[in-house]
């Protein structure tokens, strides 16, 4: 939802945007934890803190070289060649931003916009990557939590 708000945001100023789910479009079992991960929270939330837990520990998308879909993600991104990359979704800022900054000829800026309210359940380590140019967060706390984590403060 905040990803199609901003672009429709952009759009309206004159802007180009693509919104693109790596997780959702690259890989079948990516999709499918997304989907799990969304129906946990709808229909059972007490099991969210458990499956919240795992993700926390698995980092399956922390190393590039395992993404599976990895080449997908890049293609889009050449096609697309953006001026800026704005991820929305805490298991996009490590592997996913080391394939762009690697694969793709020219470097594209990384700015990361986290929902999360502030520093507690759900607030995931994965939202926060030091190398990332920018972390943006709709309330103090929040951004103070990614600075807590590593973010230096001038991104922020």
């Amino acid at each position: 939802m905040r990803a199609y708000a901003l672009a429709n945001w952009w759009n309206k100023k004159g802007g180009l945007s693509h919104v693109y789910h790596p997780l959702e479009n690259t890989f079948v079992g990516y999709k499918f934890g997304c989907t799990l991960y969304n129906l946990i929270q709808k229909k059972i939330p007490r099991f969210h803190s458990l499956y919240f837990r795992f993700l926390e520990i698995a980092n399956l998308h922390r190393n590039p070289q395992k993404i599976i879909g990895a080449q997908k993600y890049i293609e889009t991104c050449r096609a697309f060649n953006p001026d800026l990359i704005v991820s929305m979704h805490a298991h996009l800022n490590h592997g996913y931003f080391e394939l762009v900054k690697v694969n793709l000829s020219n470097p594209i800026p990384f700015a990361v916009y986290c929902g999360e309210l502030a520093d507690g359940v759900g607030f995931s380590k994965h939202w926060v990557n030091p190398q990332n140019n920018l972390f943006i967060g709709p309330y103090k706390e929040g951004v103070e939590a990614a600075q807590k984590r590593g973010m230096p403060r001038e991104r922020t």
